[in-house]
């Protein structure tokens, strides 16, 4: 690097140098054509002789020819270089600004990305930068979980979205080109097919693919106003930095969330682990929210195991895993405490209340072992609910023991504990809950 900067050197240093002799040497041209043009014009022209009067005439003569040389060879050239090196130092200056308000804008971006903890709010911050970026309509548009079709994730407020209809990453010529296109009118024969089909007026557009996480499946979509003049090279270069902001911190967002989800997930059934659940209990108990907690668990499930084999188990496993999501609400906790056993938290109600969900998991499984392929089996459930106890274990506790009394009642059934007498927090006699199906 030394070596190429001092050759640059050199050759700058080269160049001033021959400016400056060529320039010395026009210099000493045009004072020796001052010299003789005045010598012939005073001897031969004005026939100056030798008085002082004379001497002082052609001594003036000489002066003002050799100052008028200097002009035409020297100054005129000085002036005309300083005034271009002006130019370039404004044009220049402006460069550096314009650039310096780019860093800044993007810099702002970054920081009021990373100040956000949810993809939700990443795109919230995309809405105003997309505004800051480009003065008029402009959206982003992200691939959904399968990675097959667009949505409008954010728009720039103020204007109407442009409404790009593309359906699909991949059908998007900037997301298959891989660089930013510029379409400078819809009727053009080269213009994206989208803009050709909106009708209406002519319009021009900036498209701006976005890389996330290696994959391109987003796209930022801007339109404007027909002809060559109507998008700046300052807008593009906004929108292109704001794309290169936005899909690395989509990407940081979503990685940390796939690495919290496998953290968080049991990877057997895809329900949440014991830690997760305990996490989410104790978000109910500090928003003071009550809840029903039952605890199941599958009927002679090493007996199955051990009979059919481990993969056979794990398809039990799945099965009552996949009842459990299916029978609940969005807001339930369902995860694997472990082994063969099953929490499910039911916020907003008690164990009683609980009891029809409870039922209706146990007639789902009873319908779905018929047809996965696996040995029949059932399950033993006992619930309780935060009025036992304002700390997690003992309610835990408490449907433990009402499911130990489903076990010893004969299995395949729903126990309610009792609830705990005054100044304890130990389930007492368990309660049998009938099934209403069957009652």
């Amino acid at each position: 690097m030394h070596d190429v900067w001092d050759a640059g050197a050199f050759r700058a240093v080269d160049t001033s140098l021959g400016a400056l002799v060529l320039q010395l040497l026009r210099a000493l041209a045009g004072l020796t054509a001052a010299y003789l043009f005045g010598r012939i014009l005073a001897e031969q022209v004005l026939e100056l002789g030798g008085t002082e009067g004379d001497v002082a005439f052609a001594t003036a003569l000489h002066v003002t020819l050799s100052g008028l040389a200097l002009f035409v060879t020297s100054a005129r050239p000085i002036r005309r270089d300083l005034f271009a090196q002006r130019a370039l130092l404004r044009a220049s200056e402006a460069e550096m600004l314009a650039r310096v308000e780019q860093q800044t804008f993007l810099r702002d971006v970054q920081d009021a990305l990373d100040m956000g903890e949810t993809e939700a709010d990443a795109l919230e911050v995309t809405a105003k930068a997309l505004r800051d970026a480009s003065p008029g309509p402009v959206e982003l548009l992200v691939a959904d979980a399968s990675r097959a079709h667009l949505r409008r994730a954010a728009a720039a407020p103020g204007h109407d979205p442009p409404g790009c209809e593309v359906e699909t990453p991949w059908g998007c010529p900037a997301v298959r080109q891989g660089r930013t296109l510029r379409f400078e009118s819809s009727e053009d024969l080269s213009a994206c097919p989208r803009l050709s089909e909106r009708g209406g007026p002519p319009i021009s557009a900036v498209c701006v693919p976005i890389t996330i996480l290696g994959t391109p499946t987003a796209v930022i979509h801007a339109t404007g106003a027909k002809g060559e003049d109507s998008w700046e090279q300052e807008s593009i270069d906004r929108l292109e930095g704001v794309a290169v902001q936005v899909g690395t911190r989509l990407g940081v967002l979503r990685a940390m969330a796939k690495s919290q989800l496998q953290a968080e997930t049991d990877p057997l059934t895809g329900l949440l682990n014991r830690r997760a659940m305990e996490e989410r209990v104790r978000h109910l108990r500090e928003a003071q929210t009550p809840f029903a907690l039952a605890m199941a668990d599958l009927d002679h499930f090493k007996r199955l195991n051990d009979s059919s084999g481990h993969d056979t188990g794990d398809r039990a496993l799945r099965t009552f895993a996949r009842i459990l999501r299916e029978a609940v609400r969005d807001a339930d906790v369902v995860a694997r405490h472990g082994g063969e056993e099953f929490v499910v938290v039911l916020p907003g109600i008690d164990a009683l209340a609980a009891a029809p969900v409870l039922h209706r998991i146990r007639a789902n499984l009873a319908d779905a072992v018929g047809t996965a392929l696996i040995p029949a089996f059932t399950v033993s459930i006992g619930v309780a609910d935060s009025t036992w106890s304002n700390e997690l274990p003992d309610v835990l506790r408490a449907a433990d023991h009402a499911l130990m009394g489903a076990k010893a009642q004969g299995r395949d059934r729903l126990v309610i504990a009792d609830p705990p007498a005054l100044g304890t927090v130990s389930p007492l006699v368990p309660l049998l809950v009938p099934d209403p199906d069957t009652a």
